[in-house]
């Protein structure tokens, strides 16, 4: 699979290429990039590297954002063998929140996922909150 950096390669002869040798395109969620759909080969590989400013991976996706990637997921999951996300979001650790929350959306989530997704709904308390 290969994931682009730059708007050059975003063209008709890069898809004949890719679906030429059955390489996977990456579909991307990047501010470099559009978030266009593009199959080459029998499997999707989803990329959702947020939007952060300084540091585009340091992102919380909104509910809403990961909404719109419902249907997508969901069209390009009849089209493929297998479809494979991954969230790059950092040291914060917004990557299984958001995971979890897509897979509920996509109606995948296991029960030990639905645990993890419960768990996680937890804010880290402050000292204030222990005293009286």
């Amino acid at each position: 699979m290969l994931e682009f950096r730059n708007l050059s390669w975003i063209k008709d002869e890069t898809w004949d290429l890719l679906k030429k040798y059955d390489v996977a395109y990456t579909i991307v969620d990047e501010p470099l990039l559009p978030p266009m759909v593009h199959l080459t080969t029998d499997f999707a590989y989803f990329r959702w590297h947020g939007k952060g400013e300084k540091i585009w991976f340091d992102y919380r996706y909104s509910k809403e954002e990961l909404d719109s990637w419902v249907p997508k997921v969901q069209e390009v999951s009849k089209s493929v063998k297998k479809v494979i996300g991954f969230f790059n979001n950092h040291y914060h650790g917004y990557a299984p929140e958001n995971c979890l929350y897509l897979l509920e959306k996509l109606g995948l989530l296991s029960e030990s996922q639905k645990k993890a997704k419960d768990k996680s709904n937890f804010k880290q308390s402050q000292l204030s909150f222990f005293s009286n």
